[in-house]
């Protein structure tokens, strides 16, 4: 597989995310490095995020319609990561794609 192809897979579920991980082993460009990074990063959010809806729900009951479509963030995160490896970019995710640039090494 090529590198845009490897990065396009691993914004695609968790074990997309290990696909790339492991067919990118020997040799790992750096643009694949940066996707792999921030394909973990929306992972870690993704499992994150509904925790903290939940917890806002339950303090306060009423923000349950505005805390509904706040659910598709990780989604949204995960769109846009696809369309910036498609298009061979290193571009941060918004929101968390600066947090996780610096934090995750591979």
């Amino acid at each position: 597989m090529n590198s845009k192809t490897i990065c396009i897979i691993s914004y695609i579920t968790i074990i997309g995310w290990l696909i790339a991980f492991f067919q990118s082993k020997e040799n790992r460009t750096p643009l694949v490095k940066f996707h792999l990074e921030q394909a973990l990063g929306v992972f870690i959010f993704s499992f994150i995020w509904p925790i903290v809806l939940r917890l806002l729900f339950a303090i306060v009951p009423s923000l349950g319609i505005v805390l509904n479509p706040l659910s598709f963030v990780p989604l949204v995160f995960m769109i846009l990561g696809i369309i910036n490896a498609s298009k061979e970019q290193m571009t941060p995710v918004p929101v968390i794609g600066e947090f996780v640039a610096g934090k995750i090494k591979l």
